[in-house]
C-alpha cells in the first residue's frame, strides 16, 4: 500500500489487518521511497493513493504488470476534477476512501482475487457521467459560441500568426481581424491571444499546429 497521509496510511493498514483473507500488509509513504520493499513484497494487490504523482502510480502499475499483481486505486473525494483521469488509470479497480469500510474493502479485494473488475462506486459512477455529459455540453456550447470565421482566425493565431498575417490569408482587413480578436477574447472569457490559444487548445477546440515560420 502506497498512502502519503499517515491518518489514511495508518487507518487502511488498520482495515486491511482486519480482514483474514490479509496475511501481510506493507504500507509506505511513498513507492519511490520504498521500491526495495515494495519488490521484496509477495503482494498480490496494491493500494495505491490518487494523492500520488503520476510518475509514481505508473511505476506501481509497470511493476504489478510484471509480477501478475492488481493495483487497487484510492480516490480521496468524489468530487476530485481529475476523477476521469483516474478512472482511466484504475484498471483493476477503484474504491471511494469517503465512507469506506472494511466490509467493503475485503469485497474488492475479494473480486480482484477472483480476477474480477472492481465495480466503480455508484457515487463515482454519478460523478463520472455527470462530468462526462458536462464536458460534452461545454465543448458543443463553445463550438457553437463561435463563428467558422472566428473559429479560423483562432487557428491562425495558434500557428502564431499576427493580425497583419492573418488578413490577407482570410480576406479581410488588419482592422477586422483585430475586431474578430476581440470578440474571441470576449466569448472565452480570456485575456489576451495567448491565454485564448491555450483555452481553445485545453478545450479541444482546435488541433494543435506547429508554430508559423
Amino acid at each position: 500500500m502506497a498512502e502519503p497521509n499517515d491518518v489514511v496510511r495508518l487507518g487502511l493498514a488498520a482495515m486491511l489487518w482486519a480482514l483474514e483473507s490479509v496475511t501481510e500488509v506493507v504500507a509506505l509513504a511513498s513507492a519511490g521511497d520504498g521500491a526495495e520493499e515494495l519488490r521484496s513484497t509477495n503482494a498480490d494487490v496494491v493500494l495505491a493513493s490518487c494523492s500520488l504523482e503520476s510518475e509514481v502510480l505508473d511505476d506501481i502499475q509497470r511493476w504489478a504488470d510484471e509480477r501478475g499483481a492488481k493495483v487497487l486505486l484510492v480516490i480521496s473525494s468524489a468530487d476530485d476534477p481529475r476523477l476521469p483521469e483516474f478512472a482511466r488509470r484504475a484498471a483493476d479497480g477503484l474504491v471511494l476512501l469517503e465512507g469506506l469500510t472494511v466490509e467493503h474493502l475485503g469485497g474488492a479485494l475479494a473480486t480482484l482475487g477472483r480476477g474480477g473488475q472492481v465495480a466503480v462506486p455508484a457515487r463515482l459512477a454519478r460523478q463520472l457521467i455527470f462530468g462526462t455529459q458536462s464536458q460534452r455540453r461545454a465543448d458543443f456550447w463553445h463550438r457553437n459560441l463561435l463563428t467558422q470565421r472566428e473559429t479560423d482566425i483562432l487557428q491562425l493565431l495558434s500557428q502564431g500568426y499576427s493580425n497583419k498575417q492573418i488578413a490577407p490569408r482570410i480576406g479581410i482587413s488588419e482592422h477586422g481581424v483585430k475586431r474578430h480578436v476581440g470578440n474571441i477574447l470576449a466569448k472565452l472569457n480570456c485575456s489576451n491571444r495567448t491565454e485564448a490559444v491555450s483555452y481553445a487548445l485545453r478545450q479541444n477546440l482546435l488541433t494543435a499546429a506547429p508554430a508559423a515560420g
